[in-house]
């Protein structure tokens, strides 16, 4: 084409006929008035098949149907228009074509007609498929990983239980080994055997705790009448043995009847000390109050 030349261009009808879009007349209650050629070839009909013949919810799928009866029909009537409608025309060799339609309503003289366009969405179609098959992999992944997570806090919860005996074994030989002649240097050998088993059952405690809670069913607590300070004095004696290089003492004041439960106490204030001894001042007392 040179500079200055012009072309002809396609008349409305050629334009209408040949659209990259479906283009689709109706009257108001769906039958086919007038469509163009990309219309009629993608579902394989002719021209002159469709108009006056069929309906556009005719072409339309079952859930399709219904559809344009619960929702399309009522919003052409309230709105005058629908946009971006998702549904699914039926070729005539029976397969299906995901469309995406927008309608309008207008006046033609005495009658009301739906102007309707029809696009293509197979790629949309099939991105949306695999959306949902990614979401339900992830979901799956998901479930998946809870479980095994689950698993392996339920198996921490029976391994701290079961090693709670052979500790208690040490403990028990570590106490009667103490009845007989030691040397210094023995004796200091079976008080770390002491502290560290003291430890040891502590940790377990602990983890027993978080599998307990994790699993969703709280902590437990049994409450029964105790001496407040009694219990909190045995229980700094304990920790200055598992801890002999710290100064614990221990000070009370008031009535120490109270409601508690004991183990829940000892591990409240086991939990405060042994903090403090890790991350307080070497070289100052522990205090531990009741009241």
């Amino acid at each position: 084409m040179q500079p200055g030349e012009q072309t002809a261009l396609p008349d409305a009808g050629s334009l209408y006929d040949t659209a990259a879009c479906g283009l689709v007349l109706t009257r108001a209650d769906g039958l086919i008035v007038r469509h163009n050629d990309t219309f009629g070839c993608w579902l394989g009909y002719d021209a002159g098949e469709l108009p006056g013949e069929k309906r556009l919810q005719d072409l339309l799928t079952m859930g399709g149907r219904i559809f344009h009866h619960t929702h399309w029909a009522p919003l052409m009537q309230i709105q005058g228009s629908v946009a971006e409608v998702k549904l699914e025309l039926c070729h005539r060799d029976g397969h299906r074509i995901p469309v995406i339609m927008n309608a309008r309503a207008r006046l033609h003289g005495d009658a009301v007609l739906h102007d309707v366009a029809v696009f293509i969405a197979e790629d949309r179609h099939k991105y949306e498929r695999e959306l949902v098959l990614a979401r339900r992999n992830a979901e799956t992944l998901l479930q998946k990983e809870r479980e095994v997570a689950l698993f392996a806090e339920q198996m921490m919860g029976i391994v701290s239980h079961d090693l709670r005996n052979p500790l208690t074994a040490i403990e028990v030989g570590a106490h009667l080994l103490r009845r007989g002649e030691l040397s210094p240097q023995q004796q200091s050998v079976l008080g770390r055997i002491v502290s560290a088993s003291h430890r040891a059952h502590r940790l377990i405690a602990d983890l027993l705790d978080f599998t307990v809670a994790r699993v969703g069913q709280g902590l437990t607590v049994h409450r029964a009448r105790t001496d407040l300070h009694s219990l909190v004095a045995d229980h700094v004696l304990e920790l200055s043995a598992s801890f002999p290089q710290a100064h614990i003492c221990h000070e009370h004041a008031g009535d120490g009847e109270v409601d508690v439960d004991a183990d829940r106490l000892a591990q409240l204030v086991g939990n405060l000390v042994g903090n403090a001894v890790a991350y307080g001042d070497p070289s100052r007392p522990i205090t531990v109050r009741s009241s």
